[in-house]
């Protein structure tokens, strides 16, 4: 992951400079250890529990009209669109952020829920953004791979103010990242919709 290529070149810098990088305190295996602990005690219920409550009921399927029919089966062509903000509107945007007390990504995850809600027509949109796993300051130096997919859903209505939506953002986003421990693979075990393979 991310977090690990950075420790992997950072050290080698160290290395390559005639440093020794710092000793490690903790090993991969005292996360697996860790892990097995958040069952033991209780927290990985409560965040099941969490999970089972957020997705409960029908599963939104996005549906944004396309030029062409939707494959049966799943197919991973595509493309990239690379987009810049300019300095005055990132600084805007920063701007908001710390007057409404939320994070950027908090902001922009709200504007891109009402692009599509306002491209679907759908009010209940879930959209999914990668998590580093590694909240417990013990693991911050560990290489290895503790990446985790949070599946964020909101529902941006049209009665809503913007700004009444990202609060709403805010605390949905708040609660998901408290309970993002408990792995993606099997929120999608446990709720997924197996009748369409050619949808995520």
């Amino acid at each position: 992951d991310g977090a690990s290529d950075f420790i992997l070149a950072r050290d080698f810098m160290a290395l390559y400079q005639g440093k020794q990088p710092p000793p490690l305190k903790f090993h991969y295996k005292e996360y697996s250890h860790w892990q097995a602990g958040l069952t033991q005690t209780g927290q990985m219920e409560k965040q099941e529990k969490y999970c089972m409550e957020t997705f409960a009921g029908e599963i939104p399927v996005l549906a944004i009209p396309r030029d062409y029919e939707h494959s049966a089966g799943q197919g991973f062509q595509g493309s990239e669109i690379y987009l810049e903000l300019d300095q005055k509107t990132t600084a805007q945007l920063d701007q908001l952020a710390k007057r409404e007390q939320t994070t950027l990504f908090m902001l922009l995850l709200a504007g891109y829920n009402v692009l599509l809600a306002k491209l679907s027509g759908q009010g209940d949109i879930v959209v999914g953004t990668g998590v580093a796993g590694r909240r417990h300051v013990d693991f911050q130096e560990i290489i290895g791979m503790f990446f985790n997919t949070l599946a964020l859903r909101n529902y941006p209505a049209e009665k809503k103010t913007f700004k009444d939506f990202l609060r709403e953002v805010k605390e949905r986003t708040l609660q998901a990242f408290d309970n993002q421990d408990y792995l993606f693979e099997e929120l999608v075990k446990k709720v997924g919709d197996k009748s369409n393979p050619g949808r995520n």
